[in-house]
């Protein structure tokens, strides 16, 4: 289990295999919820979860190959995706948020704040999966293009 927390600082993970992709899973608020982290990692992805006041330090530090983000509309996660968007490390990295209700000015938001995709709770593990390896098999050749804007539900 791999959480970026105070007891446990992000640098801890540096040892992480490289053969794996690593996936930064960011909570807006530690909730009893759906955790992806041992969906993710039973799917072979090391998973690094981190809270949205710790995600730009931890994705500047793991440098992750995708970062999913929980987003909830009371807690804003789009400062924290036009963040992302400004950092040249991240620029580039696909950013899915997967958000608790399907809502047509919320979705602008996001989409304009840069979020790569976006999913519908609840999500279903087969198509976050297929998500997740499409957006990683579009940036593995390319050389940091940004993604179009994708809903899923």
């Amino acid at each position: 289990m791999s959480h970026a927390t105070e007891r446990e600082p992000a640098d801890a993970h540096e040892d992480l295999p490289e053969q794996l992709p690593v996936v930064l899973v960011v909570e807006a608020v530690h909730s009893p919820g759906v955790s992806y982290e041992h969906l993710l990692e039973r799917a072979g992805y090391t998973v690094i979860v981190s809270t949205g006041e710790q995600a730009m330090s931890v994705s500047q530090k793991m440098q992750p190959a995708l970062i999913i983000l929980q987003f909830d509309p009371a807690v804003s996660g789009l400062g924290l995706v036009r963040q992302l968007r400004t950092q040249p490390d991240t620029r580039a990295t696909p950013v899915i948020t997967i958000v608790p209700f399907d809502d047509g000015h919320m979705r602008e938001q996001i989409v304009r704040a840069g979020a790569t995709a976006i999913m519908i709770e609840p999500v279903k593990l087969p198509m976050l999966l297929r998500q997740m390896r499409r957006l990683l098999a579009r940036m593995g050749g390319a050389s940091h293009p940004m993604p179009a804007a994708a809903s899923v539900r």
